[in-house]
């Protein structure tokens, strides 16, 4: 049976996330040669009228790094950056799964937006191409603030993406405690579009909510975040529940 887990594009705008200013330090530095690892730990449960409830329990890393960015910001010079999991799932039987992502970013009025991302495994690759570019971080949100993020497609899924600034919290992981750490919620409700259940064929989506709630340390980047997830067809249903948290030996460059 293929169980089958979908990351919506929603999931990854917040890797991309980051406060910029000239002469200040970042939330998220987007320098060549940046790179976070993080301890990933998961609940996904599955369940259809073919192949009944399945429930994994997954633990792992993931890797973010910078492999390409220009010397200065610019909308027009891109930042790429490449996201890999590593993972063991338990159902009955262990097995491993890797996955990867490159993020295509840019810099336009200090706003950080995103055209467009490549997903890839060893089996697969697939580019969404943004007809309009989405909006990961706007500079001048402050503290406690919101903006529409637009709309995000990942192959014929398209949901419309909200995101707010909910203060500054101290957080500790196992890289460390870090102190007045900006939170940030992402978040869509009204998720459409054909999707693929695996053993459930193809069918379109009844209802779909995703968030993700992180928070990140000045001068070092994303130190943790939850992603609660929910995904119905017609005749079947997708919950993840999913933490991750920064490990030590990140390692972050501002210049």
């Amino acid at each position: 049976m293929k169980t089958f887990i979908f990351v919506f594009v929603l999931l990854e705008l917040v890797y991309s996330s980051g406060v910029r200013g000239e002469g200040e330090t970042s939330y998220f530095a987007l320098r060549k040669g940046n790179m976070w690892t993080y301890n990933v730990t998961a609940k996904v449960v599955y369940s259809g009228l073919i192949s009944g409830s399945v429930t994994n329990v997954i633990t792992g890393a993931m890797q973010v790094e910078v492999v390409d960015a220009p010397k200065e910001y610019s909308a027009f010079e891109p930042v790429i950056m490449k996201r890999t999991t590593d993972t063991l799932w338990y159902e009955g039987d262990q097995r491993s799964s890797r996955s990867g992502c490159d993020d295509i970013l840019g810099w336009r009025d200090n706003n950080l937006y995103e055209f467009a991302n490549r997903w890839w495994t060893e089996f697969i690759s697939i580019t969404n191409q943004y007809s309009a570019p989405v909006l990961n971080f706007k500079s001048s949100v402050g503290s406690h603030g919101a903006w529409d993020v637009g709309v995000a497609p990942s192959g014929g899924i398209l949901g419309t993406v909200k995101a707010r600034t909910e203060g500054f919290e101290d957080v500790t992981v196992p890289a460390g405690t870090f102190k007045n750490c900006l939170k940030l919620v992402t978040m869509s409700s009204d998720i459409s579009g054909p999707l693929d259940w695996g053993d459930e064929h193809r069918m379109p989506l009844v209802s779909g909510s995703e968030r993700i709630t992180s928070w990140l340390a000045k001068g070092v980047g994303v130190v943790k975040e939850v992603w609660v997830l929910h995904h119905k067809g017609a005749g079947a249903e997708h919950s993840e529940e999913r933490v991750n948290e920064l490990k030590p030996g990140y390692s972050v460059r501002q210049k």
